[in-house]
C-alpha cells in the first residue's frame, strides 16, 4: 500500500472555518457586512473567539500548504516494473517477425525476377531481336 496523506477531521473543519472566514471577509470589504458581526453582536466575546478559531484554522491550513509543498504529503511515485508481454503478445511478434521474413524473401524473389527479365532484354537486344527503346518505329530495311 502506498504512503499516502489523507485530510484529517481537523484538515477538513480548517478548510471549513477559513473559507467561511474568507467569505466573511470578501462581505465585509466589498459591500460592508460582517456576518460573524450580524450573528454574534458587536464586540462580544463569541465574535473574538471565532475570529481566534478561524485564524487558528488559517494557520493550519498555512502549515498543511506549507507539507504540500515541501512534498510531506505528496505520494511517492511508484515503482518501476520491468514491462513483460503476455504470451498472446510475444505470439503477435513471432508471427510479425515471420510475415517480414516472407516479406523480405519476396522482395528478393521479385528483385532476381526483375534481373533475369533485364538481362534477356539486354540479350536481346545484343542479337538483335528487339529495336532500341529510344527509337519510337524499327530500322526501315531497304
Amino acid at each position: 500500500m502506498r504512503n499516502r496523506r489523507v485530510l484529517t477531521a481537523l484538515d477538513i473543519a480548517a478548510l471549513t472555518l477559513a473559507s467561511i472566514g474568507a467569505i466573511n471577509w470578501g462581505l465585509s470589504g466589498a459591500a460592508n457586512f460582517n456576518v460573524v458581526r450580524r450573528i454574534f453582536g458587536r464586540g462580544s466575546i463569541l465574535e473574538r473567539l471565532t475570529y481566534i478559531v478561524v485564524g487558528l484554522a488559517g494557520l493550519d491550513l498555512a502549515w498543511l500548504t506549507a507539507r504540500f509543498i515541501s512534498g510531506g504529503y505528496q505520494t511517492p511515485p511508484p515503482a518501476m516494473q520491468q514491462y513483460q508481454p503476455s504470451e498472446a503478445m510475444r505470439q503477435i511478434g513471432r508471427q510479425a517477425g515471420q510475415v517480414s521474413e516472407a516479406a523480405r524473401r519476396g522482395v528478393e524473389q521479385a528483385r532476381e525476377t526483375v534481373e533475369r527479365g533485364y538481362h534477356a532484354a539486354e540479350a536481346g537486344y545484343q542479337q538483335g531481336t528487339q529495336t532500341s527503346p529510344y527509337q519510337p518505329y524499327p530500322p526501315s530495311r531497304p
